[in-house]
This record gives structure tokens, C-alpha cells and sequence, in this order.
């Protein structure tokens, strides 16, 4: 026996979303996809934070769990995180 679904919602293969919502696939909603760089990493506190799967919560990084890339290394600027940016892992 199957939920009742509230009014302005519709039940999807994905779950209850709202009616006016479409479900895509992801390769139809990105523009651009990228993977980030292998840096060695260290749990000083220096100027270049890492963003490691492990630190990615619910909507928040869990900053006690935070890695830095060392001063003396150069990262590459297209692993920079920018405003939109989506995380997952």
C-alpha cells in the first residue's frame, strides 16, 4: 500500500518531489564536470583548505575534518571551488 501524496507533489521513481519539478538525468543538467587534482595534504592549518569526499556532510562541510595543501605546493586554478559549484560523492 503506496503513501498518500500531498497536493503539489508527485511521486517519482526518485520519491516525492514537487508537481512542478522535472526529473533528468545528471549528464542533462551539468555543464561543465570535473574531477579534482591527487595533492599531498597535511592537517596544519595553511592558506589552501582541501576538500576531500570524507568532509562533505548534509548540505555543510564538516570543517573538523579538514586538510590543507601545503604552502609550497602549487595547485591547479581549475580545482578551485566556484560560486554554483555542486559536490557530491
Amino acid at each position: 500500500m503506496s503513501a498518500q501524496v500531498r497536493q503539489g507533489y508527485k511521486q517519482t521513481e526518485l520519491g516525492v518531489i514537487p508537481a512542478d519539478w522535472k526529473v533528468l538525468p545528471l549528464r542533462d543538467l551539468l555543464t561543465h564536470g570535473r574531477l579534482g587534482g591527487n595533492y599531498s595534504n597535511s592537517e596544519v592549518e595553511q592558506s589552501k583548505p582541501l576538500v576531500k569526499t570524507g568532509i562533505l556532510a548534509r548540505g555543510y562541510f564538516q570543517l573538523e575534518k579538514i586538510e590543507y595543501i601545503p604552502d609550497r605546493k602549487i595547485a591547479d586554478p581549475e580545482h578551485r571551488l566556484r560560486f554554483g559549484d555542486v559536490l557530491f560523492n
